[in-house]
């Protein structure tokens, strides 16, 4: 039984949604399906969740909204029309229309495009649809609640043979709509999977899975076939975003494999997400950079040998109201990196206040750090790859701020500086996959 989730490019217009119809019909076992709203269906157009974003800021500005929702309503009724359907959506879209008047809030609006494309994607299909309002539920201070979500999903789900289940949102109490954030029609997928008990989630888009890097930038880059939940998540954190890192627990957990795949090529073989591999994989798997960091450093001989060292260095990252993502450390000294939007002094004032604090000698800051990735099947038993890596960086002139492998031996993180980021990955591309 397979659980499938569609995104914005595979339902952006009536084309779009013939080869969708293709794809879930082709197997009796995709039985339940999750649409997210219609995406571009060229570089110049919009997507039809951001119009409606636009929709709802034109009202909080007391603008007209008319000709914003003219477009949106059209989009639908073309893919309509052009599918040949018996379906009218006249009412939803005046009750949209009204409802915009009274500022009911953003949730709600941004959730339509899902919401109606659910319909029309239930009706082409001949699928049962259900309301994810009715079945996927937040709690009262925002956060989502899996307990409740679960009950009532499986339950509904038990007791339909196909339907289609819009992505992205659902409610809060007393019947509020809530979304999650961008991209989480993938979640909902997931949690759709979870409830089902599906063999397999899939999960289509205009990508043939993942990559060794971004297939767009770099022709070369090579596909990977299979790979672990584990390896899926370190992809993530380098900057591989096919998929919503909020979407893999709820499989991972039950053990569902993932499987990615291209809507518009469904003959390629996507990447494969399962739990266990019986074999280590090997070599690099892919290359990433992400900006928007700084680094804190503040030395002093022998620093880490005092006795209140790690009591006092943790009090201070408490107070600075940010979790560090990374803490390389050396014998005399110490770095925190940080995401450089959440820090509320500068790093420098928060390196002058560490270096008073631990009595250290000296204190530096790295105003604008990029975290460039290595990630490979196993790191530990390919020192050659490791020293490749380096190599090609120092070869491009890239200096190195500072290093940190994870202790499985997955994920390679170098700090670079944020002008030097683009180089990097290039760099490391080719060393490692290219030459």
């Amino acid at each position: 039984m397979i659980v499938c989730k569609f995104g914005g490019s595979s339902l952006a217009d009536a084309g779009q949604f013939r080869k969708v119809y293709q794809i879930v019909k082709s197997d009796p076992g995709r039985r339940f399906v999750v649409p997210s709203a219609p995406g571009k269906r060229n570089e110049a157009d919009e997507k039809v969740t951001d119009l409606f974003y636009a929709c709802f800021e034109a009202c909080e500005e007391g603008r007209s909204v008319d000709h914003l929702l003219d477009r949106i309503f059209r989009r639908y009724d073309d893919i309509i029309a052009d599918l040949g359907l018996n379906l009218r959506l006249d009412s939803e879209f005046e009750g949209i229309r009204r409802l915009f008047g009274m500022r009911l809030g953003r949730d709600y609006f941004v959730s339509r495009g899902e919401y109606l494309n659910g319909i029309i994607l239930a009706n082409y299909l001949g699928y049962e649809f259900i309301d994810a309002a009715d079945v996927i539920f937040f709690r009262q201070d925002g956060a989502f609640d899996p307990d409740k979500t679960d009950v009532y999903l499986t339950e509904k789900l038990s007791r339909a043979r196909n339907a289609v289940i819009p992505g992205f949102y659902g409610s809060a109490p007393g019947g509020t709509v809530k979304t999650f954030p961008r991209g989480g029609s993938d979640i909902t997928g997931a949690l759709v999977a979870r409830a089902a008990r599906a063999d397999v989630y899939e999960n289509w888009t205009d990508v043939d899975g993942y990559f060794s890097a971004d297939p767009r930038r770099f022709p070369a880059a090579r596909s990977i076939p299979v790979m672990t939940f584990h390896h899926l998540r370190e992809l993530r954190y380098a900057g591989a975003a096919v998929l919503h890192e909020d979407a893999i627990r709820p499989v991972r957990e039950k053990g569902i494999p993932i499987h990615i795949k291209n809507t518009n090529r469904p003959d390629r073989s996507g990447t494969r997400v399962v739990p266990h591999l019986t074999e280590k994989l090997s070599g690099a798997l892919g290359v990433g950079g992400r900006k928007g960091y700084a680094a804190v450093t503040v030395e002093k001989d022998e620093l880490r040998r005092s006795p209140s060292f790690f009591r006092t260095f943790s009090s201070l990252l408490e107070r600075s109201g940010v979790q560090a993502e990374l803490l390389p450390c050396g014998v005399d000294s110490v770095t925190a990196v940080f995401p450089r939007h959440a820090l509320t002094a500068s790093p420098a004032a928060l390196g002058e206040t560490w270096r008073e604090a631990l009595e250290a000698e000296s204190a530096r800051a790295e105003e604008s750090v990029a975290l460039v990735s290595v990630v490979a099947g196993d790191l530990t038993g390919a020192p050659v790859l490791r020293a490749r890596a380096l190599q090609a960086l120092a070869d491009a002139g890239v200096s190195v701020i500072f290093a940190e492998q994870s202790a499985d031996g997955v994920h390679l993180i170098l700090g670079v500086r944020e002008e030097a980021c683009a180089d990097a990955v290039a760099a490391l591309h080719k060393a490692l996959f290219e030459d």
